[in-house]
């Protein structure tokens, strides 16, 4: 028959070398998920604070541009009067212009 002592002794130091070599593995995949992990935290960060900064500069250049639009309706209310009324004038043209050529 087989001798079952003798196999086990060989086995042995194999299953246990096996399981050292899965465990680094699974070790070695887990530090590099949290490499992943890190860098990917680390770039969102870094698009969060973009964003958050193209955000102020746009608010500050509306804001800009408003308090100089009052200014210049301030200096000339005739003209801003004039402007806007042809500005109205020519959106009503494109309204009739679109509606009439979709029918």
């Amino acid at each position: 028959m087989f001798n079952t002592k003798a196999i086990d002794q060989t086995l042995d130091p194999s299953i246990a070398q096996g399981g050292q070599l899965a465990t680094q593995a699974v070790d070695s995949v887990t530090h590099s998920a949290q490499d992943a992990l890190r860098a990917t935290q680390h770039v969102a960060n870094e698009a969060v604070h973009a964003l958050s900064d193209a955000t102020q500069q746009a608010r500050h250049s509306a804001q800009h541009a408003s308090d100089a639009t009052v200014v210049y309706i301030k200096e000339n209310p005739l003209k801003a009067v004039a402007i806007a009324a042809a500005s109205g004038a020519a959106l009503m043209v494109l309204a009739r212009w679109l509606t009439h050529a979709t029918r």
